[in-house]
């Protein structure tokens, strides 16, 4: 770590001529303000965070909100980046892309939900889906290809959880069921159809843990998943043998 900025060099540092942010003639390694905002890289709130999802880290970035107004404007003491907050949405002004509310709202990524409720109750904003986008600035916050605006208002699994916080491509107890489906995310051993067996049992049985008419010792075994888009020009071949199995599958049925 040579500038001592709390930034590994080779995190400074990745291609073979080493970036220079600001153009100052100083790599961001050695330099202590990588993106000259006046507020030390070591001091930056959350360095390596993405706020605005420009694909630039924060410490390299003069405009972290990415709303037109550099850094420099909006942090008017340097030793605490924090200190300005128009809005008082808990958000400093620089990480804040709706910080002056000149739309009526407090929602910097027009996803129908406040920045407040995206930031989270921790002092580090929330990053549901772990791509240093936080929250309030990401359109897919869970990263299942749903946009957070169509997802806002709904727990489809009544878990208390929205479903913009709830991946549907993400099975967090590996039960066969997702997470926006699940009750129990955790918990292997919960019924989420209530047919008296765990979506554990159901899953090694081979039985649908979401059909309460499908379960061990039924003669209604899992219908097949339909396989998601990969864009590999395999897909056609997958699809070709996911409908064989359903119409296979259906006609097991009509002869029981």
């Amino acid at each position: 770590d040579s500038d001592l900025d709390g930034l590994r060099d080779e995190e400074e540092c990745s291609v073979t001529h080493c970036e220079d942010s600001d153009a100052d003639g100083v790599p961001d390694y050695m330099d202590e303000d990588s993106d000259n905002n006046a507020v030390l890289d070591s001091d930056e709130v959350r360095p390596l965070l993405d706020s605005d999802g420009d694909g630039i880290a924060d410490y390299r970035d003069d405009d972290d909100d990415g709303d037109g107004i550099d850094d420099l404007t909006e942090i008017p003491d340097p030793l605490n980046p924090l200190s300005a907050d128009f809005d008082n949405d808990g958000i400093a002004d620089h990480l804040d892309a709706d910080s002056d509310l000149t739309d009526g709202t407090n929602d910097g990524d027009n996803d129908g939900i406040s920045d407040t409720d995206e930031w989270g109750p921790g002092s580090d904003p929330r990053d549901t889906d772990g791509d240093l986008i936080p929250d309030y600035a990401d359109p897919d916050s869970d990263n299942d290809g749903l946009a957070d605006v169509s997802e806002a208002l709904l727990d489809s699994d009544g878990d208390g959880i929205l479903n913009y916080l709830e991946s549907r491509l993400t099975d967090s107890d590996n039960d066969g069921v997702n997470d926006e489906a699940d009750q129990a995310n955790e918990s292997p051993e919960n019924d989420t159809d209530g047919d008296g067996f765990s979506n554990q049992a159901e899953q090694d049985s081979g039985t649908d843990p979401l059909d309460a008419e499908s379960f061990p010792g039924s003669n209604v075994i899992a219908e097949p998943s339909e396989p998601a888009d990969s864009g590999s020009s395999g897909g056609g071949t997958i699809a070709f043998w996911w409908l064989l199995a359903s119409a296979f599958l259906r006609l097991y049925r009509q002869k029981m």
